[in-house]
């Protein structure tokens, strides 16, 4: 989580799909202790290990990033 203000109180990860050697991680993020409100978010990986956040992110509000 964090530092930046619109994961600072948790995340969930909801799907991660690998795709050229490289593992996108989708997941939900909120500013708020009581996740009354969430982002949609990715993050980029070589190793599953070391994440790196997509510059852009939140990518969307209020959606889920993984189609139901």
């Amino acid at each position: 989580m964090g530092p930046e203000v619109y994961d600072q109180y948790g995340l969930a990860m909801d799907q991660i799909i690998k795709y050229k050697r490289k593992y996108y991680g989708y997941y939900h993020a909120t500013e708020y202790k009581d996740w009354h409100d969430w982002t949609s978010c990715v993050a980029i990986s070589d190793d599953l290990k070391h994440w790196k956040k997509y510059p852009k992110n939140p990518f969307n509000e209020k959606t889920s990033p993984v189609p139901l």
